[in-house]
């Protein structure tokens, strides 16, 4: 891999500006987002561009408001790690992004 490109956003809902994400994703070559203010709820389907995944952790309240994710190319490897946290802690996710020959990146 020659350039690893990674950005964050605060989206204020991921399905209502779903189509925001396709277009920044697909038109800035990003290899993994960070995404702050997802609003879903652990039932909400989610569509992306084919060529990435999400990982990502809703507010367990499911109020349809907080949650974070991590969207990563599929030519990438995300492997999602456990986080330690309490009831009163934020919405965390962390992942181990690996490139096509299991190196670390």
């Amino acid at each position: 891999m020659d350039k690893f490109k990674i950005c964050l956003t605060n989206i204020r809902s991921i399905r209502k500006n779903a189509n925001d994400i396709k277009y920044f994703l697909q038109d800035n070559a990003v290899d993994v987002m960070g995404v702050c203010e997802t609003w879903l709820k652990a039932a909400t389907e989610v569509r992306l561009p084919s060529e990435y995944e999400i990982i990502r952790e809703d507010r367990p309240d499911q109020s349809g408001h907080g949650g974070v994710a991590i969207i990563v190319k599929k030519e990438l490897r995300a492997i999602r790690l456990p986080i330690q946290r309490n009831q009163r802690a934020p919405e965390t996710v962390a992942c181990e992004i690996q490139d096509q020959t299991g190196a670390k990146i």
